[in-house]
């Protein structure tokens, strides 16, 4: 028998299904999944996705979603926190956006945004536009064009949506 993960979860409003194996708390809930609490992040939110639906998405805690193994579930904890201080170090946090992208901070948008599809940094493209620096503008474009063509890169023997191989 191996230890399953249990989600803590704060959505306000939140009607659990009857089919969930549901412990409700004061101001939470606890959510038990039917998968190991050794599993990867990834596996153990799409659980909770599953189970959840879209209204995980409306959870309460920026420090994401508390995840403990079910053999550690503190019986006399009533609360979120009381849960959480209980558990202690025996449970970890998930992101509920598994890459987390700052939208307040537009710079940093940028920069992931370059970063991920190897297009240099946000700062270099900044001093480049605010210098007016051409060369550096043209690397940037150079650079842009030749990540979105890798990212975009098609078996030319592939058959487009429309059925036909390409001449």
């Amino acid at each position: 028998m191996s230890i399953d993960a249990v989600a803590l979860v704060r959505i306000p409003e939140w009607e659990p299904s009857e089919d969930l194996d549901v412990r409700e708390l004061e101001d939470g809930s606890l959510v038990f999944l039917d998968v190991p609490f050794e599993s990867d992040p990834d596996t153990i939110f799409d659980a909770l996705e599953s189970a959840v639906g879209d209204d995980m998405y409306d959870h309460d805690d920026p420090r994401g979603i508390f995840v403990l193994p079910d053999a550690a579930e503190p019986e006399d904890a009533e609360t979120y926190e009381a849960v959480i201080a209980a558990v202690g170090e025996a449970g970890t946090w998930l992101s509920i956006e598994p890459d987390e992208v700052d939208t307040a901070n537009p710079e940093a948008l940028l920069g992931q945004l370059l970063e991920a599809m190897g297009g240099g940094s946000a700062e270099d493209l900044v001093r480049a536009l605010r210098d007016g620096d051409e060369d550096a503008l043209k690397l940037a474009q150079i650079q842009m064009t030749g990540a979105m063509e890798k990212a975009f890169k098609t078996d030319p023997d592939s058959e487009p949506e429309g059925g036909e191989k390409k001449s």
